[in-house]
């Protein structure tokens, strides 16, 4: 039975007095719980100037957008092979290089149209001069190989939506695919980009280092097709032959109709 003494507290009869008010504290602190529930972390726009372009501020994010080829910020049929792909290499996922996420990434009501990049990045992390396991934990040196299997955009998924570096750099791109091949065949589209039918502009390039045996490669894009087109964009770098096979290679993009300076 409960009664009240002098002091307005609820008293229980064989209940120690410093027991009684840990409890009436403890309700207290659920009784405010209730009230005023743990808000849930704050989304963010990734698309803050309203452009319909995704913000990309590091490579974990642009290492994502490859699993999404037209820019609408959504993985779509692609999500599973995101998922597997990017556990088996230890990357983060796509949500997790844009976490809370605000609806529809942030865009305007007409929806995300591609990407955009928002500073200079930097494959050589440690700034030796080279792109080795020691840089970024080795998530883009892949046993060697670099950047091919994080290519945006290939064959049967190119990258459709628009790309605009706003005049920042990506520096030290490396591609190294002469022990790949031994193991897996031809390579094809080498490149920070793969086969592109969209527009990628305003991007330099930087102190990339390509090695490749034969088929499409490129310092920014592999192949254009479909008005494909790369403008107002440099590259400085190297794209090497490591093999006796005909290469066909671009600094820019390989030959395909759709490329415009």
């Amino acid at each position: 039975m409960k009664m009240a003494n002098r002091s307005g507290l609820l008293t229980i009869p064989g209940l120690p007095r410093p027991a009684l008010i840990l409890l009436a504290a403890a309700m207290l602190l659920l009784l405010l719980a209730v009230a005023h529930p743990a808000e849930a972390a704050e989304s963010i726009d990734y698309d803050t100037d309203d452009d319909g372009l995704i913000e990309i501020h590091n490579l974990a994010q642009l290492n994502n957008i490859r699993w999404d080829a037209d820019g609408d910020g959504q993985l779509g049929t692609w999500r599973g092979m995101h998922d597997g792909k990017n556990r088996a290499a230890g990357t983060p996922t796509y949500e997790e290089s844009f976490p809370n996420a605000a609806e529809g990434m942030g865009c305007p009501d007409t929806g995300c149209r591609g990407y955009e990049l928002m500073a200079d990045l930097d494959f050589d992390s440690n700034g030796d001069g080279s792109v080795t396991a020691d840089d970024h934990d080795g998530a883009y040196w892949k046993g060697g190989s670099g950047w091919f299997s994080s290519k945006i955009g290939a064959y049967g998924r190119p990258y459709s939506a628009e790309f605009n570096g706003n005049g920042h750099t990506i520096s030290n791109l490396f591609i190294n695919m002469t022990d790949w091949h031994k193991t897996n065949g031809s390579t094809r589209e080498v490149g920070l980009f793969g086969r592109v039918t969209g527009t990628i502009r305003n991007l330099g390039v930087i102190n990339a280092d390509i090695g490749v045996d034969r088929d499409y490669a490129g310092i920014i894009a592999s192949s254009l097709s479909s008005g494909g087109s790369v403008r107002n964009s440099y590259t400085t770098g190297k794209i090497h032959q490591l093999d006796p096979h005909p290469l066909n290679h671009n600094r820019i993009a390989s030959p395909p109709a759709g490329w415009s300076d």
